[in-house]
């Protein structure tokens, strides 16, 4: 690529957490509307939109704080790339579970998503809440993925235990 010339998925970031929101209106439009028996479709269109958008945020990167020749050990690159890309397709996966599960489609087909999703949300939680709640310097960037991440975990559970 030349110089100033961007990837699609770095140019799209700028308009992911409007697309967030446009798929959070749709999902619960379409819960508003299924309780006058229509609205599945409205819901579906929001969890498939909202699990594109998580699967684009993997491709954003987080900008840290850094001092001048600060050095970047494997700890961080753990905890500011691999994890979080890794989390951000989980939920994305998580997301496409919820949506088979909401069709009705055979067992397999949704169980294997969501236990996908869970275990590997799961395992993120374990590797970051740690750096979170211990105040590590730049660990404020990876909360509102935890945000997102933590009720996709509890429901992905949830529908596994049903």
């Amino acid at each position: 690529m030349r110089e100033g010339r961007q990837h699609p998925f770095v140019r799209i970031g700028k308009y992911l957490p409007y697309l967030e929101v446009i798929a959070l209106a749709l999902i619960i439009a379409g819960v508003a509307l299924a309780f006058s028996g229509n609205g599945s479709i409205v819901r579906m269109i929001g969890i498939l939109l909202l699990a594109g958008v998580y699967f684009q945020y993997a491709f954003q990167r987080i900008e840290l704080n850094l001092l001048p020749d600060e050095k970047q050990g494997f700890t961080e690159l753990l905890r500011f790339s691999i994890v979080p890309k890794v989390l951000w397709l989980s939920c994305s996966v998580s997301l496409v579970g919820i949506a088979f599960y909401l069709l009705k489609l055979t067992p397999q087909s949704y169980q294997q998503l969501l236990l996908i999703g869970a275990v590997t949300l799961a395992s993120g939680f374990v590797i970051l809440l740690p750096a979170v709640l211990g105040h590590a310097r730049n660990a404020d960037k990876l909360v509102p993925l935890l945000y997102r991440a933590a009720p996709l975990v509890v429901l992905d559970i949830y529908l596994l235990m049903k």
